[in-house]
């Protein structure tokens, strides 16, 4: 938290954060297919704003995706899948609009050697 924005939370019942974070090993390059970002959001006045961030391991932020919704869950298949490559941190970040709100993500990709 900082001034009162919270950046992430861990739960007393389970302990660790569950933040969607991932590191692609050295050697191998990652292929993202699909996202599915599900809300809990009821109110029709509330929305959701997810971004995909990469950082490389030179140093350089990427924001490659960005995407607003206010339904209940959206599914991104990509046709051509998005490359990312070794030693790149990539992350999923979620901001409601209006207090606070559950978010579930899922990813599927394809880890292969270089």
């Amino acid at each position: 938290s900082n001034g009162g924005t919270t950046y992430a939370y861990i739960e007393a019942a389970i302990g660790i954060t569950q933040a969607c974070h991932y590191t692609v090993p050295a050697g191998f390059a990652l292929y993202l297919m699909r996202i599915d970002v599900t809300s809990g959001t009821v109110n029709p006045n509330k929305y959701i704003t997810m971004r995909n961030v990469v950082r490389t391991s030179a140093g350089r932020t990427l924001r490659v995706a960005e995407a607003t919704f206010q339904n209940n869950q959206v599914s991104f298949d990509r046709q051509v899948p998005f490359r990312i490559a070794e030693k790149s941190d990539f992350e999923f970040e979620m901001k409601s609009s209006s207090g606070t709100n559950e978010v579930a993500i899922f990813v599927e990709g394809i880890l292969v050697e270089n």
